[in-house]
């Protein structure tokens, strides 16, 4: 936060960004909260009206579980996984599972077609995608022409085959997990973007000016293929603040 100060010069000059040695976004935003195990993190509310509770010591749990089970499936530090859900727990379950291995989420609008969602696929390598039941025929339909796509899970709605039930992956997931020691200037996160080919736990930091491409090319529909580019774990720190 602001130092209060004399004048808006005063604050200018004195301003310096903490970045840590060692950050992990998956930590930053769950972790360390769940000491407290009934502080509220959470409030889902589906279309049916019925309203759930988390705790970040339940999404932390959570997220345990999941990071276990994709480290047992070979999903490692520097890979890519899609996310392609609306607003839901598992978003969120899903998002600090893959920040705690050290992996690069990809986040995916679920009204993206399927050439958006398969461009977009195929650019980042995505190694593992989780969907749910209404956008799941979109990931069938290019699944074979998706090289490097080895593992899909559903959150809700039919399982069909090869494809894994996102719950029962998570009961099958030990609670304990130990998140990688990622360093400051690290790449957790990417929109869009060609595989990366720094080492993932040495990557560098990426500017703040390149946002404006994501929103341009990325997020909003287009007659162009979309901008590519990284944002960096550490940018969360100014982004809070902001906030």
């Amino acid at each position: 936060m602001l130092k209060k100060k004399e004048t808006y010069e005063d604050v200018y000059q004195s301003f310096e960004w903490q970045i840590p040695e060692y950050y992990n976004m998956g930590v930053d935003v769950c972790d360390k909260h769940a000491h407290q195990r009934y502080r509220l993190a959470l409030i889902y509310e589906d279309e049916s009206g019925q309203v759930e509770k988390y705790t970040f010591w339940r999404l932390k749990r959570l997220s345990n579980q999941f990071a276990n089970a994709l480290k047992a499936l070979g999903f490692d530090a520097g890979d890519r996984m899609g996310i392609l859900l609306p607003q839901c727990p598992e978003t969120g379950i899903s998002h600090i599972a893959v920040y705690k291995i050290g992996g690069i989420v990809i986040p995916l609008f679920t009204l993206f077609g399927v050439d958006a969602l398969e461009y977009r696929l195929i650019n980042s390598e995505a190694k593992c995608i989780v969907t749910n039941g209404e956008n799941l025929h979109k990931v069938l339909k290019i699944w074979d022409r998706l090289p490097h796509l080895k593992h899909v899970f559903v959150s809700c709605g039919k399982k069909e085959e090869r494809v894994i039930a996102f719950w029962e992956a998570i009961e099958k997931g030990a609670i304990d997990f130990s998140p990688i020691k990622t360093r400051g200037p690290t790449i957790p996160r990417c929109l869009r973007t060609p595989p990366v080919q720094q080492d993932p736990l040495r990557a560098p930091f990426m500017p703040i000016g390149c946002f404006w491409d994501i929103f341009r090319g990325s997020n909003f529909p287009t007659t162009f293929s979309p901008k590519k580019m990284i944002v960096s774990g550490p940018r969360r720190t100014g982004h809070g603040s902001v906030v």
